[in-house]
């Protein structure tokens, strides 16, 4: 347990083993403490690699949204030409390019969330600080790159009622909140990211592994390239991803203005934060077993 005690004038501060786990749900304000002591040095690290992202790059910010562009360029290529034809909410290039930037920021959350441990040896085995700090400062820059994919969706709004494409979608005031709700998608790729963190620690297999479950993934998950069948068994594609609810929830406020689905949603929502604070928590607890091996 931590005791605070006092010698001459100085505080004191005594850890015993398995302290934290005493705590109770006190650790959680423990946790966010630290998180919020740690705000600058988040902040530096966050610096540190958004400059470093686009240091000596001809084309700079536009190579966050290359990999959205080629993507949807791709997709839709295919629907013209290899796909059977579906009915999608919205435009289909629209629909692509939405699906894409929120499969994106999650796998990108996800991936860097899971590597912020190994791209930092070095500082974890030399300076004591708040691990999660290294989480919280690697998934800054994909909220960056996150900002500018909208700032290209909306352009790419803009240029489609230039061309009087999409006549017929009236967009609702509701597309404002559809960046919103994504946030679940946060929530679950940091838990998920936390989680593997600790597994990478233990296997470097899971580095591998990860990145072709991910490109996969893209592929079978409902609302990224296609929408959901009502056809069993493909149905349990949609039911039984979460990421898929966020991103189908998120195009409904894009299309109809409202949650088509709203306790599909909502249950996908309370289950993403769960994910997170187990995460956390798990990755709280594994912390002494991590840093024996930087």
């Amino acid at each position: 347990m931590s005791s605070t005690t006092r010698s001459g004038s100085v505080p004191v501060r005594i850890y015993t083993p398995g302290w934290e786990q005493k705590l109770g749900v006190r650790i959680w304000g423990l946790m966010l403490a630290d998180v919020w002591r740690s705000r600058d040095l988040i902040w530096r690290l966050f610096w540190k690699q958004w400059v470093g992202q686009y240091r000596q790059t001809w084309l700079g910010y536009f190579w966050a949204i290359a990999p959205t562009l080629v993507a949807v360029l791709a997709f839709v290529l295919l629907r013209r030409h290899v796909l059977p034809k579906f009915k999608t909410p919205i435009p289909y290039v629209a629909y692509a390019m939405w699906g894409m930037t929120a499969w994106q920021f999650f796998s990108s959350c996800f991936q860097s969330a899971m590597n912020a441990l190994q791209e930092s040896g070095p500082m974890i085995s030399r300076i004591q600080f708040p691990r999660e700090s290294l989480v919280f400062a690697s998934i800054g820059k994909n909220l960056f790159t996150f900002f500018l994919r909208l700032a290209a969706f909306a352009i790419l709004i803009i240029v489609l009622y230039a061309k009087r494409e999409v006549v017929q979608w009236a967009i609702p005031r509701t597309i404002l909140l559809a960046p919103f709700s994504l946030i679940p998608l946060f929530f679950l790729a940091v838990g998920l990211g936390m989680i593997m963190a600790v597994l990478l620690t233990l296997a470097g297999d899971v580095s591998n592994v990860t990145p072709l479950i991910l490109q996969f993934g893209v592929f079978v998950t409902p609302g990224v390239m296609f929408p959901s069948s009502p056809q069993w068994p493909y149905l349990l594609l949609g039911l039984l991803n979460p990421v898929s609810a966020v991103i189908e929830g998120s195009q409904d406020l894009l299309a109809a203005g409202r949650l088509t689905q709203p306790n599909v949603y909502a249950a996908m929502t309370l289950f993403s934060l769960l994910v997170f604070l187990a995460g956390w928590r798990f990755f709280r607890l594994a912390l002494p077993r991590i840093q024996e091996r930087f």
